[in-house]
């Protein structure tokens, strides 16, 4: 019997989305330690799949995908066992992190021998942004440089455009150890349906070329330092710049009131740094460890939002 175990993953934001230069997409984002995914795959006379977690019908399609593409590579057999996933469609990468686990689990229990890419593509992840898929093996905090410019159309949500290569991965690093990242929901914030996913892509693209070129230059210079000096203050002029700027000010503009008004009143303190992970409604706070999660938690609730769990960065290799 193999065991998986993964955490979820944080998007700050998607970069070229306006052809300013010869990649399209790319983006960045941290690995956290939570809420975690777990699948325990082993070997069986036939296929069976279950998940003791509730999962949605397009999660369930995905998933069979995924077992019907692996099966084809061996002649043995296993039973796969969601036990637990991350809550679906807040922001935290929760399908990325349930396919590739299924995928490393079954890649062990039956000695498939795939190699990173191999289970990357598989997972048919990784259509815009790479963070999920990277971040998945490396942990920590992850850049990527998306896809060739010209193999896009047009730019569509990472579910409906599977990838023929792995997104480029250009770097990565290991999260401070004294950063805690709560996260938190609006109350009354929903989730965009597929169709509306669509519509806000084919809206609010393409971005004008400087607002792409300010957007990559917070990324490298000032966002890429935060992580590496574990500077909180850096972490929080970053991400308050991200967000004003490119495709994650459009993303936050796109969501309701009462997103909006929470992320502007945890943004004002100056005790910690704030934003909003892909098209949201999930909110993440980071602070250091000297804080207590409760105190977090009461502004998190004050401000009209439900706690969802404090966790640190998940760093699974040094560089």
């Amino acid at each position: 019997m193999t065991l998986v175990q993964t955490g979820a993953r944080l998007h700050v934001s998607l970069l070229d989305l306006g052809r300013a230069t010869s990649r399209a997409y790319g983006g960045t984002g941290f690995l956290i330690t939570g809420p975690r995914t777990q699948v325990v795959a082993k070997r069986a006379a036939n296929w069976h799949v279950e998940s003791q977690n509730h999962l949605d019908s397009y999660a369930w399609q995905d998933l069979r995908l995924v077992i019907r593409r692996v099966a084809r590579l061996s002649r043995l057999k296993a039973q796969v066992i969601v036990l637990t996933s991350a809550p679906q469609h807040l922001g935290l990468g929760s399908k990325t992190s349930l396919l590739l686990s299924v995928i490393a689990a079954l890649n062990a229990e039956l000695h498939l021998r795939l190699d990173k890419t191999q289970m990357q593509l598989l997972s048919g992840r990784g259509g815009t942004s790479g963070i999920g898929v990277h971040g998945f093996f490396s942990g920590g905090f992850v850049i990527d440089r998306g896809h060739t410019a010209s193999a896009v159309r047009q730019y569509v949500p990472s579910r409906f455009q599977r990838p023929r290569h792995p997104p480029i991965l250009a770097l990565c690093r290991s999260l401070p150890r004294h950063w805690r990242f709560h996260l938190a929901v609006p109350v009354g914030s929903r989730p965009f349906t597929r169709e509306e996913e669509l519509a806000f892509f084919a809206r609010a693209t393409p971005l004008p070329a400087k607002e792409v070129h300010e957007a990559i230059a917070i990324v490298y210079h000032d966002l890429l330092s935060a992580v590496e000096s574990g500077a909180l203050s850096l972490l929080s002029s970053a991400l308050r710049r991200i967000h004003s700027v490119g495709f994650k000010l459009r993303e936050l503009r796109n969501q309701g009131r009462g997103v909006q008004r929470a992320f502007n009143r945890l943004a004002k303190s100056d005790e910690w740094a704030v934003g909003m992970s892909s098209m949201g409604p999930l909110i993440y706070v980071v602070t250091s460890s000297a804080i207590p999660a409760y105190e977090v938690r009461a502004e998190i609730e004050r401000v009209g939002a439900n706690y969802l769990g404090t966790y640190r960065g998940l760093n699974r290799r040094e560089e």
